[in-house]
């Protein structure tokens, strides 16, 4: 294989598959596993020796890491399978962790999964409009705001905990169907003006439809911090997505369905990263945290308008 066709780095202890463009993909071996032992030092020796040599020959390229050994050979003894499923970032790369095709006990959900996986690591990152408003936005943008129908909303916020036991709002995405842009309202960060005020305010005065995924838990953080009217209305995209399950062969959170109904790439990785790392939101970058958050309103506003349009078939 050339270099300049390579695409995609697969990290799997027994080679390519069929499903792969052998033309542009590039395999590398875990040492640890060709060699039948797991422990920390050989996994170590795998990553310095044979996995990152390989990742730095290919700056960015993505990677696809097929089962438990795979991904211990880029993340360390200790990760077991908590990383399958995900996507995270290692040396400038984005890691996709899924399943060994060859592991004799793989179920079909677990081949979809691969799939899946796959075809998000190849797909192009979209680039998206999204606006950090960090100045007193003027009443009359409130105002065409206010007179949209539906909102779609997401936060980000300091921890899992709900707002009563200390977790607050970092910031706020919020997009209509006026266009696509997304505009976010940072609330507790530590390098951007607090838009609490005013966001408060308008929202409290909206009277239309929210949108949202796993909007309980929103709702939670909305309610505490008096940001809700109470004639506006709910829909859950991830209860939508719930009802589809029998169809569906993946699970209903949003960065799978990101990947499974519209073949987007982990857009995730490294706000996921840095909080694996310990980053708290309010201390991300805004710009890393925005541009995350703003994925996920996107989102969860096209998982509607999917939805919407089934419904009516």
């Amino acid at each position: 294989m050339c270099e300049d066709t390579a695409k995609l780095i697969v990290v799997s202890p027994v080679g390519l598959e069929k499903s792969d463009n052998h033309r542009n993909t590039v395999w590398v071996p875990p040492v640890s596993c060709i060699n039948g032992v797991t422990n920390a030092k050989t996994l170590k020796n795998c990553r310095e020796e044979v996995v990152n040599p390989v990742l730095d020959m290919f700056p960015n390229m993505p990677v696809l890491c097929r089962g438990t050994d795979a991904v211990k050979a880029i993340f360390g003894a200790n990760v077991g399978s908590g990383l399958l499923g995900k996507v995270r970032m290692y040396r400038g790369h984005r890691v996709y962790c899924t399943y060994d095709l060859n592991d004799s006990e793989i179920t079909s959900r677990q081949r979809h999964h691969e799939k899946v996986m796959r075809e998000s690591a190849l797909a192009a990152m979209p680039e998206i409009d999204w606006k950090l408003v960090n100045y007193p936005f003027h009443p009359s943008e409130w105002d065409k705001l206010l007179q949209q129908p539906r909102w779609y909303v997401d936060l980000e916020c300091t921890g899992l905990e709900l707002p009563w036991l200390g977790s607050a709002i970092a910031c706020v995405g919020l997009a209509t169907d006026l266009d696509d842009t997304v505009y976010i309202f940072p609330i507790e960060h530590e390098t951007a003006d607090s838009m609490m005020e005013q966001v408060q305010f308008y929202f409290e005065r909206y009277k239309g439809e929210i949108v949202g995924h796993n909007i309980k838990y929103d709702l939670h953080f909305l309610q505490y911090f008096n940001m809700l009217n109470p004639e506006a209305t709910f829909y859950d995209t991830c209860v939508e997505s719930r009802c589809d399950t029998l169809i569906r062969k993946g699970t209903n959170g949003l960065k799978w369905l990101a990947k499974e109904s519209f073949g987007l790439p982990g857009y995730e990785a490294e706000a996921h990263t840095l909080w694996d790392q310990g980053t708290n939101c309010h201390e991300m970058d805004i710009n890393i945290l925005g541009e995350y958050c703003s994925f996920d309103v996107l989102i969860t506003k096209d998982l509607y308008k999917t939805g919407v349009k089934n419904a009516e078939k």
